[in-house]
């Protein structure tokens, strides 16, 4: 029988760690961004978040050794624990195997089916794509992530407008999600500690990508190629109209200095107008 994780103190958690992974003979590595959690506080939070939602079925990406995995099975309907090694994913079905509620996916998260995501979403994200992991939940019907990034990108998530960490991803978020910071963490919640403070966060989904959400997004990609100039020139190069009549306010603003709002009035001018023109043909 597998011992499962301690939560009644860091040292216990690291010691349990660390004889885990030298009994399953794991290095961690860097270029995977392993780390794993000894930080109880950090579980436990996860663990409150996810209780004050109540979801019944639960995605984790990154499942790792599976301590936040298990004890989020201990009330959860069902946990699906995503992990790319081989030797970890194996290690958590020892783990998880007389709870019988956790389903075990040997995958890479950016190539799971989107069926995966009509799920509640949680997890420690590898930092080296973390981007593709959040623009890969916001494109999917997962209605709610629970997931710890490292600070300085939560932080772009909640910026605001003219602020120097702005940016699309914010922008096309912030129309797709109610999003908070909930905590944070030093290096030392983790073993290897890595080089940043780390963040949990909740993105509570307001809307769904829908084909308004692809133009938006396609608007933010040509227009942050140029985030320092006048919004005038760079919108009107952008989507090929002249917005000097209805849209002249963009004479006094940056392209980073635009919120959500107006990026919004942005593309029901620049759609409004097009069917103007289709009407002329």
């Amino acid at each position: 029988m597998v011992k499962p994780p301690p939560l009644t103190s860091k040292k216990e958690l690291l010691l349990w760690t660390k004889r885990t992974l030298f009994s399953l003979g794991i290095k961690p590595r860097k270029k995977l961004s392993q780390a794993f959690v000894i930080e109880p506080q950090l579980i436990m939070e996860i663990m409150r978040q996810i209780q004050n939602y109540k979801p019944s079925i639960v995605l984790e990406i990154g499942a790792g050794l599976g301590t936040l995995t298990y004890h989020i099975a201990t009330f959860c309907k069902k946990v699906i624990a995503v992990e790319i090694d081989r030797v970890l994913a194996s290690f958590i079905k020892k783990l998880t195997r007389d709870l019988g509620n956790v389903e075990v996916v040997i995958a890479n998260i950016l190539d799971l089916d989107d069926s995966y995501f009509k799920n509640a979403i949680v997890g420690n994200i590898p930092y080296h794509i973390t981007s593709d992991i959040v623009l890969r939940i916001s494109k999917t019907e997962c209605p709610l992530a629970i997931i710890t990034l490292q600070k300085e990108f939560a932080e772009r998530l909640i910026a605001k407008a003219g602020e120097h960490k702005y940016g699309k991803i914010t922008i096309i978020t912030d129309y797709l999600f109610e999003k908070k910071i909930c905590s944070i963490y030093p290096p030392t919640a983790f073993y290897p500690a890595p080089a940043v403070y780390s963040a949990i966060m909740v993105m509570k989904r307001i809307r769904g990508y829908d084909s308004r959400a692809k133009i938006l997004e396609k608007l933010l990609i040509c227009t942050f190629t140029e985030r320092n100039k006048l919004a005038y020139k760079v919108v009107n190069k952008c989507i090929n109209i002249d917005v000097s009549g209805e849209l002249y306010w963009l004479k006094k603003k940056r392209v980073d200095q635009l919120t959500l709002e107006e990026f919004l009035k942005i593309l029901h001018t620049m759609l409004r107008m097009k069917n103007q023109k289709l009407q002329e043909i």
